[in-house]
């Protein structure tokens, strides 16, 4: 019972984790853009998710 608990909480925070990353990536690009005012800089794109959608949207808009 103990090690199931063990792995569950690992696989949670393995999971939050691949869950988070992408996002921080994106967020930490749009700070250095707002704070650089280089509307040339892009986030990379490296899974086919929820992420990359918002990222698509977010250099759409830089575009214009």
């Amino acid at each position: 019972m103990l090690l199931s608990a063990a792995i569950a909480a690992l696989l949670a925070l393995y999971t939050s984790r691949l869950i988070a990353r992408p996002l921080q990536i994106v967020t930490n690009v749009a700070r250095k853009i707002t704070q650089e005012s280089n509307f040339q800089l892009r986030a990379n794109v490296t899974t086919k998710d929820e992420v990359v959608v918002h990222q698509s949207y977010f250099d759409r808009l830089l575009c214009r």
